[in-house]
């Protein structure tokens, strides 16, 4: 477990945030290997020639810009930016950096040129293949340069042998290290989209469990969740209603249209109690010809509003079959949970002012009261 004082030590380092927790991880790897490059520089430096003042304003370049890199990143800045790790910036400035320390290091001026190495590795996750080369043949072309500015410059002070040697090495390993980059960054690419894949298919398989093929609604089992949901958020505070709806008659419609006319039925009443209720309500297929119906925040007489409104919209439909003109209804049973109540008293409350709908006649909807069995049973007649 990490301490209080480990803690706060990490977020003052690189935050809380997660993506500028790891760039400014990086940053400070880079910090490391300037230091080091710089404990390789000053011990073969000359301090009684110009190199010695040259190292300190390499010194002071490198560290005033590393601290420019890291206000960017810790500030947020960068975000704004295609490459908000500003991983080709640093790279850059990397390249340019090792070469102006190699022409100021005398004999172990090789040893310089390792950092460069590290440097590329730094855009693997974040820099497409094409900049990785054109980043590579750059630091190439920067590296001849500084080593033919240098023989120029002074000649006879480096060994020709030496230098000509360091750039071929380097030929071959800062594109075998871009390469190895590139591959990284594909690697890293492949596992992003199998991740995409992989919660598409999660999501389509919480879509198949959570609702009706036929209908689009939720089905009832996540209905039963959203009921325990919705007892817990809103079941202490305010009441909300829960109605019972089972299709009047339907085996005959089966009968005579066939199940595709009772499918047609069943997706038919779906769309005009999603299009007719409020966008916060649910309406869920609780089986077979039933469906369920939570209404957040509704009283009685809203619910009871609601669920008549439907009944009229649908009592008044003509749908069109091969076998001719196809009509329904419905009951409904409405019971509001209050505070105190379990989701199944609610339900069973809801249920029986269904049956009492049913044995009352069909086509009505009957409203739960709050004494346990019975009833208060209203009816709008059909217009």
């Amino acid at each position: 477990m990490t301490s209080p004082f480990l803690h706060r030590l990490k977020i003052m380092l690189w935050t809380s945030e997660p993506h500028t927790r790891i760039r400014l991880q990086h940053w400070w790897l880079t910090v490391v290997i300037y230091a080091g490059t710089a404990a390789v520089m000053i011990p073969f430096t000359d301090s009684r020639t110009d190199f010695g003042d040259a190292i300190l304003i390499w010194l002071l370049v490198v560290v005033c810009s590393l601290s420019v890199f890291h206000c960017l990143i810790r500030s947020g800045w960068s975000k704004r930016l295609a490459d908000p790790a500003l991983a080709q910036a640093q790279i850059l400035f990397a390249v340019l950096a090792v070469m102006a320390g190699y022409a100021i290091t005398d004999i172990a001026r090789s040893a310089v040129l390792l950092p460069l190495v590290l440097a590329l590795n730094f855009g693997a996750f974040s820099i497409r293949w094409r900049r990785m080369i054109e980043l590579t043949l750059l630091a190439l072309a920067i590296m001849a340069s500084a080593m033919i500015w240098m023989h120029v410059q002074w000649p006879g002070r480096y060994s020709t042998t030496v230098d000509l040697s360091n750039f071929l090495v380097s030929m071959v390993t800062l594109p075998g290290v871009a390469g190895l980059a590139m591959r990284l960054n594909a690697l890293q690419a492949r596992l992003q989209r199998h991740r995409v894949d992989l919660k598409d298919a999660l999501d389509r398989i919480q879509e198949l469990a959570t609702r009706d093929d036929l209908t689009g609604l939720v089905n009832r089992r996540r209905a039963r969740e959203l009921l325990r949901e919705m007892a817990l958020i809103e079941g202490s505070r305010r009441p909300f209603a829960v109605a019972l709806i089972d299709l009047d008659s339907f085996k005959q419609l089966n009968d005579r249209f066939g199940h595709s006319g009772g499918d047609q039925v069943l997706r038919r009443f779906s769309d005009e109690a999603r299009a007719l209720l409020r966008s916060v309500d649910t309406v869920a297929r609780w089986g077979g010809e039933e469906f369920l119906i939570l209404m957040p925040a509704t009283d009685e007489a809203r619910a009871f509003e609601r669920v008549e409104r439907l009944r009229l919209c649908i009592a008044a439909l003509r749908i069109d079959n091969l076998e001719g003109k196809m009509t329904f209804t419905f009951s409904a049973g409405i019971a509001i949970h209050r505070p105190g109540r379990t989701m199944d008293d609610t339900i069973a409350r809801a249920d029986q002012a269904l049956y009492a709908a049913k044995n009352a006649g069909r086509n009505r909807v009957d409203l739960a009261l709050e004494t346990e069995g019975d009833n208060l049973h209203r009816r709008a007649d059909d217009k």
